[in-house]
């Protein structure tokens, strides 16, 4: 879902626009990471299309309390940063993970003498499915478990912001109770644990908004009809992500 990031950054480009400041979570931080890059249309796109497949990055973890072993996924990313430092980011980057020791928000910013790739992969490390990533003394995961809208680490909202919530009120399906023996129980356990992160996420980012006190354009694209897992549906995503950019952000 997080792909809706990219339909949105389609539309940037076709407005040529490029954002002060980027802040990312998650799906968030290595979208924005590569479009803070500066990379030609064509070339950004090419990039998470082809990032859609699963083979390239995937690979099973037997360790860890992982499901997925991060080598794949992180060699893609050095690929695209090298060692390129938070602080060399031709836009200034602020990418938000969750310190595992404690459950607080960490931003990686330029202030930090740490490698993008390094960020990137705390940043989006999800428990359980992406083994946690040490940095310095201490392990990072994910941080939409802290902030994942994270409106409150921007530098300056004096400023329009534009931010986009692909876990929002238009992620929820309505609730069907289904009801499912043997092997399907497993189905039904799946789906219940993600809905409940999604409402996790939905009640974290209202109380975000409501608090902002910015000019803020909020993109929600409509996503109810995929999975956190549908990474073969990125077209589709990252036409749900344009359209809502399309009818947000003025045509100036």
């Amino acid at each position: 879902m997080g792909f809706a990031h990219v339909g949105v950054i389609k539309r940037l480009y076709e407005l040529d626009r490029f954002p002060e400041q980027i802040v990312g979570t998650s799906m968030g931080a290595i979208i924005g990471s590569v479009y803070a890059l500066k990379l030609p249309q064509e070339e950004f796109l090419r990039i998470f299309s082809e990032f859609s497949n699963i083979f390239k990055w995937i690979k099973i973890s037997f360790s860890n309390a992982s499901l997925i072993n991060s080598s794949k996924i992180y060699k893609i990313i050095e690929s695209l940063f090298g060692e390129m430092k938070m602080a060399q980011s031709p836009i200034p980057l602020k990418l938000i993970a969750t310190n595992f020791d404690n459950g607080e928000v960490r931003i990686f910013s330029r202030h930090d003498d740490i490698a993008i790739k390094d960020a990137i992969l705390a940043s989006m490390s999800i428990p359980v499915i992406f083994p946690q990533v040490k940095i310095d003394e201490s392990y990072y995961v994910d941080g939409y478990l802290g902030a994942n809208l994270p409106l409150s680490y921007l530098d300056d909202i004096t400023i329009p912001t534009i931010a986009v919530d692909v876990m929002g009120k238009n992620s929820l399906a309505p609730f069907i109770k289904e009801e499912y023996t043997f092997f399907g129980h497993t189905k039904a356990i799946i789906k219940t644990l993600e809905r409940s992160m999604r409402l996790m996420m939905i009640n974290q980012t209202k109380k975000t908004i409501e608090d902002f006190e910015g000019e803020l354009l909020l993109i929600e694209p409509h996503l109810h009809k995929f999975k956190s897992t549908h990474f073969n549906k990125f077209k589709k995503i990252k036409k749900a992500g344009y359209k809502s950019a399309y009818a947000t952000i003025p045509h100036e």
